[in-house]
């Protein structure tokens, strides 16, 4: 990779983890006051939409106790409730 791609990669990454808690409706808004390279605008917005579809996947395929605990552990194992951490 040469070093410009590599900027422009770390360019990408560093504006996708500053729109990652902006909701949906404001992100662009916020892309173009952070950003102005209109090809690394696009890589953040397709990086960002990418992420979305994958964590849309998961919570659609993992089965429901893994879904609904945001950390990925179990609320139940073979009928047993987990109440808490040890």
């Amino acid at each position: 990779m040469t070093s410009s791609a590599r900027e422009r990669w770390r360019r990408v990454q560093a504006v996708c983890e500053r729109l990652e808690a902006v909701p949906s409706s404001s992100r662009l808004e916020r892309l173009l006051e952070l950003e102005s390279d209109p090809d690394v605008q696009r890589e953040a917005i397709a990086l960002l939409q990418a992420i979305e579809d994958e964590a849309r996947a998961c919570r659609e395929h993992l089965p429901s106790h893994l879904a609904a605990d945001p950390g990925g552990l179990p609320t139940e194992i073979g009928g047993v409730r987990i109440e808490a951490r040890i």
